[in-house]
């Protein structure tokens, strides 16, 4: 590797990276989901937007080159964006989103019993 392509990195381009502030919870007041209260139902809906996926890439981006499980993920998830989703917060990134941004996605088996997702920032290539 020579030391024009080290400064694309992934653990060089983890510096740069900013994780984007949570936004306001609305609760659901006119329109819930069935069975959920007005809060538990805008939580849901938070976990499920691009605004949640554009921060689950942001925080394995900040990892570095490191390969996360999804639990990993979740753990590192900022405390606004879990105040916001609450018991909905999930640290599985849509494979839409994670292509976009260089995330490689893989499976890796149990042996049958099981298995877990991985998420690794794919090395970027100089120009």
């Amino acid at each position: 590797m020579t030391k024009q392509q080290s400064l694309f990195s992934p653990a060089n381009l983890a510096l740069t990276v900013q994780i984007p502030p949570a936004p306001k919870l609305v609760p659901h007041t006119n329109w819930p989901y069935p069975g959920m209260t007005p809060e538990t139902s805008a939580q849901a809906s938070a976990a499920s937007t691009a605004a949640y996926q554009e921060m689950l890439a942001a925080v394995i981006k900040a990892q570095g080159a490191r390969h996360l499980m999804a639990r990993e993920v979740l753990a590192a998830v900022p405390q606004d964006w879990r105040d916001l989703c609450g018991a909905y917060a999930h640290g599985h990134i849509a494979n839409w989103c994670a292509s976009a941004h260089g995330i490689e996605i893989t499976w890796t088996d149990h042996e049958g019993k099981g298995g877990h997702l991985g998420y690794r920032v794919v090395e970027v290539e100089a120009l």
